[in-house]
């Protein structure tokens, strides 16, 4: 680290973003680590940020990414546990470990030590870029095991747990129907997560048909439906043989995804929305409350089941999911990168970007 400045995914201002020059992070406390990120993920919400649509809880500048992979290459004096040359991999969020909250577990966003929370969003700066600052970096670093790869273990901390979240709020068991809204990759993440549940069905809904493929293909789906070509409730019905689903989660965050969710809900049915929601969402209370009697349960998680996902993928007891890492390039083409994942091209459902490359 000899230069002073690196390249970096930067959140300038709304529909303002892209590879930038940047300082170069340095350690500023003694249990602070520097990490060579080795591969990271472009997640939606990175998307939703850069266009502007998490204005009011993310200040600009700020440099992108929480899903992601690294090599340590640098450690404060006061950092236990870890050392320089160890391969983790890092949870989507940052936290002191110390404060009332944390040492009750709870999620990250509930740190009550300021500058903490998700990496490139109300937390720090991200880890798009050729270097990261981990402020008390040992709290929430998980070292990878010699026998995996970064690719095997870097969907765990944000999509897999965020699927585990799910999941478990809506009490999914033996005997359940799931649909899941959405079948991108948290959509997808939630599906497979939901295998290890044993429902007795999981449908999967969205308006891309490859997305809808894969799931069927790579086994986390039973059926899927298209919502731009059928009826989502009709469907169900005839899925589910007029009983409607037990269990709906809903991955997108928009008003229609969130109604259709209800729509699908059968009598004392459980319902979730993991979305982070890009348009205020009108609930239907009489359906919700009244007619239907649902339980609903709304939120986001930080690393929920995170330890129990990285057993089960350790022993090979979940679905592989590196069926969804379809793109990869380097972060000299982020940009590039960032136009096809959020516009859905090409079939892509995640893109992997690896370390910038001296052209």
């Amino acid at each position: 680290m000899a230069k002073d400045t690196m390249k970096a995914m930067l959140y300038r201002s709304p529909g303002d973003y892209g590879l930038t020059d940047v300082p170069l992070p340095k350690i500023v406390e003694p249990d602070d680590v520097i990490l060579r990120p080795t591969l990271n993920l472009i997640c939606t919400s990175d998307v939703h940020i850069c266009q502007g649509h998490m204005s009011t809880t993310v200040t600009p500048p700020k440099i992108q990414g929480h899903e992601f992979c690294g090599v340590i290459e640098e450690i404060g004096p006061a950092v236990k546990g870890f050392k320089v040359g160890d391969r983790v991999v890092v949870n989507a969020a940052s936290k002191c470990g110390e404060c009332a909250n944390c040492k009750k577990g709870k999620p990250a966003r509930f740190c009550l030590t300021p500058g903490n929370g998700v990496f490139g969003g109300g937390g720090p700066n991200g880890a798009q870029a050729e270097y990261i600052r981990l402020p008390k970096g040992a709290v929430y670093m998980n070292p990878i095991p010699d026998d995996q790869t970064e690719e095997d273990v870097i969907l765990i901390p944000d999509m897999l747990c965020t699927g585990h979240y799910g999941v478990t709020e809506v009490g999914l068991g033996l005997g359940d129907t799931l649909v899941v809204i959405g079948c991108g990759p948290v959509g997808m993440s939630t599906c497979l997560v939901a295998r290890l549940f044993n429902p007795k069905t999981i449908i999967a809904v969205d308006v891309v048909d490859y997305l809808l493929e894969a799931a069927v293909e790579n086994g986390v789906a039973d059926y899927t439906i298209n919502s731009a070509k059928e009826n989502v409730v009709e469907r169900v019905r005839e899925i589910t043989g007029g009983a409607m689903a037990t269990t709906v989660i809903e991955t997108v965050g928009l008003n229609v995804t969130f109604n259709m969710a209800i729509q699908v809900a059968g009598f004392h049915g459980r319902f979730c929305s993991v979305a982070l929601f890009s348009e205020p969402i009108s609930v239907p209370v009489m359906n919700l409350a009244v007619v239907k009697n649902l339980k609903m349960f709304v939120g986001i998680q930080e690393s929920a089941g995170r330890d129990l996902l990285f057993e089960y993928s350790r022993l090979g007891k979940i679905i592989d999911p590196k069926f969804m890492l379809t793109h990869r390039a380097p972060l000299n083409d982020i940009e590039q990168a960032y136009e096809i994942f959020s516009k859905k091209q090409d079939g892509c459902i995640k893109f992997a970007i690896t370390p910038w490359e001296d052209r």
